[in-house]
């Protein structure tokens, strides 16, 4: 099966079908080519699903090459090409759910007081202060930063900055295991919509595992330029004007559909769009 997944790697246009049936198979013999994809992220698209493949491993066996991996796509370190905020974010979350060292956690915390991408630091900051509320040894490690003075955690660093979010809430909770559902929106800089995603999941306490049940979310990329009054580019400049709906049922992720490509379809599914909402599932 290796071996047909690496022919299949060599067509440009089935990569994305390889990748998304590796997330659904969650074999580890499959780990390798999921890494070696992530470290080269010469396509954008192509290096999410990617990192969502790898987001079915558990975090907490990383190896050091893959942490130094997504240590650097997501602090942009000198030599790598840019990314965009999306592929940054994901590499945060699996930062996050490792057995992350005091000193990454310290710089994970200060790339979201970064004020010249304070939409991703805003959604940052959410994402570790909600994960903390429900992880008690990150709770322990954030506590020991801010005992220590490691970090000046004042108001005026951690306010509420802007549109990004993020927050998990109990849906329904009973001896041994809950139901939990996750709200998430990352926006960009000049305040277009790039990441939101809608996640309910069920996870067993003792064992601290998660199942999902349902997850959709819709992705974006090239809006800014049309709620910008100056035209400004996008976070990176080969962006193409593009958005995609992702469902994932019972831990399976099904192929994202597209809402609309190009100017075109953008006006298309602006004029075309019915004056009631409509359902995800439609």
């Amino acid at each position: 099966a290796i071996e047909k997944y690496t022919t299949l790697l060599h067509n440009t246009k089935k990569k994305s079908l390889v990748y998304l049936s590796l997330y659904n198979a969650k074999v580890e013999l499959y780990e390798s080519m999921i890494v070696d994809e992530i470290r080269r992220c010469n396509d954008t698209a192509v290096c999410w699903l990617a990192l969502n493949a790898l987001s079915q491993y558990n975090p907490e066996k990383f190896s050091k090459e893959i942490i130094d991996i997504l240590r650097s796509i997501y602090h942009e370190q000198a030599g790598r090409p840019k990314t965009n905020l999306q592929i940054r974010q994901i590499c945060g979350q699996l930062l996050l759910r490792t057995d992350i060292s005091i000193g990454d956690l310290i710089n994970l915390i200060l790339s979201s007081f970064d004020k010249t991408n304070h939409q991703l630091g805003v959604y940052m900051w959410r994402l570790i202060s909600s994960t903390a509320e429900h992880n008690e040894l990150l709770f322990r490690k954030m506590k020991y930063i801010s005992a220590g003075g490691l970090i000046d955690m004042t108001y005026d660093s951690i306010a509420y900055k802007g549109q990004s979010d993020f927050y998990r809430r109990p849906f329904v909770e009973t001896f041994g295991f809950g139901v939990y559902y996750t709200v998430s929106q990352l926006m960009s800089r000049l305040g277009a919509l790039r990441e939101s995603d809608f996640d309910l999941h069920i996870q067993q306490h003792e064992k601290n595992e998660k199942f999902n049940l349902l997850s959709f979310g819709v992705s974006a990329s090239g809006l800014e330029a049309y709620v910008s009054d100056d035209g400004k580019a996008s976070d990176t400049e080969d962006e193409n004007l593009q958005a995609e709906l992702r469902i994932s049922l019972l831990n399976m992720q099904l192929r994202p559909v597209v809402l609309f490509n190009g100017v075109t379809g953008l006006m298309s599914a602006v004029w075309s769009a019915p004056s009631e909402l409509t359902s995800a599932f439609k």
